[in-house]
């Protein structure tokens, strides 16, 4: 019997954890703006106060404490969604996926494989799903779907290899704080391509219930009411 797991309420979360890391973004944004202006007023011979600079170090360090949180929060809000995802979509194509629905928590976590393989199991997803509906007359083709998967991830690896560069740098250098600027703006650019892409396979999997086979012996498996498990 094929029992599809809910996956709806995750969805939920992963968007709002992500939407919070945006805000953070965005003050991170702020206070790299404000390190350039005050490092080219440092090179322009006008210093700090030593309060104004206590106040500056503290207001930095709440705001990368706020978006770390953030971050770590829709990571986990984000992988609990994609598994369950790619579990669903097991149910339905046993044995037809690119990998185990494991992978799609532990591709995160394995160096190397981590810079493609989340990528390959997104578009996995997209296209056994898109063609699942196709076949059962419950939706049409949408290349804007895998275009976002795409830019998703390529913005993702480039601020990923930004950021890393970044931290490579002096700390009091005005071109690494540049740097650091540009990273964050891409960044934010793969938050909003994530929730997009959320989004999109969401709607998709709200269709899967009614495939014939899922509706005459399965569904979804609401014993599951705490949506509990990985």
């Amino acid at each position: 019997m094929i029992k599809l797991k809910p996956n709806k309420e995750r969805s939920k979360q992963a968007v709002l954890a992500m939407k919070f890391v945006l805000v953070a973004s965005g003050l991170m944004l702020f206070a790299q703006g404000y390190t350039v202006k005050l490092l080219m007023d440092i090179e322009n011979g006008n210093y700090l106060s030593l309060g104004s600079g206590e106040n500056y170090l503290i207001g930095i360090g709440i705001i990368g404490f706020l978006f770390m949180v953030a971050f770590v929060f829709s990571a986990i809000f984000f992988i609990m969604w994609f598994r369950r995802a790619y579990f669903n979509l097991h149910q339905l194509v046993p044995g037809k996926l690119k990998y185990s629905e494991g992978w799609a928590a532990g591709a995160w976590f394995v160096p190397i494989f981590n810079l493609f393989g989340p990528y390959q199991i997104a578009f996995d997803l997209h296209k056994n799903t898109e063609n699942l509906l196709i076949q059962n007359d419950l939706d049409t083709p949408d290349k804007s779907r895998f275009s976002t998967v795409g830019w998703w991830w390529g913005l993702w690896i480039t601020s990923s290899v930004i950021s890393q560069v970044s931290n490579n740098m002096d700390d009091l250098s005005t071109t690494g704080a540049w740097i650091a600027i540009i990273g964050s703006l891409i960044s934010i650019g793969s938050g909003l391509m994530a929730i997009r892409m959320i989004q999109n396979y969401t709607k998709m999997e709200e269709l899967l219930p009614q495939i014939n086979d899922v509706s005459a012996r399965g569904g979804i498996d609401e014993s599951d009411l705490l949506d509990s498990g990985i």
